[in-house]
């Protein structure tokens, strides 16, 4: 049998629907702050570490380029590298 302070918050929960949404709220605000607290706490990653994580398995060849001893691969300025 639950306890007399959970039937009176049933209670004020069946006399008052509004409290509900209330409750709700101020349970997610809830878990916002404890996911941003989580967050600072936890040192920040390198970024190599989650390269790693990849898996080159996933990639698939989707077009092979065939270049030829005559040609020459050129580089535009535009490309950014």
């Amino acid at each position: 049998m639950p306890r007399n302070e959970l039937l009176q918050r049933y209670q004020v929960f069946a006399d008052d629907r509004l409290e509900i949404l209330r409750a709700g709220g101020e349970r997610h605000l809830y878990a916002v702050q404890e996911e941003q607290k989580q967050r600072q706490s936890k040192p920040q990653e390198s970024t190599k570490d989650e390269d790693m994580d990849i898996d080159w398995h996933d990639f698939v060849i989707v077009e092979q380029i065939d270049l030829y001893e005559d040609q020459d691969m050129v580089v535009s300025v535009d490309a950014g590298l």
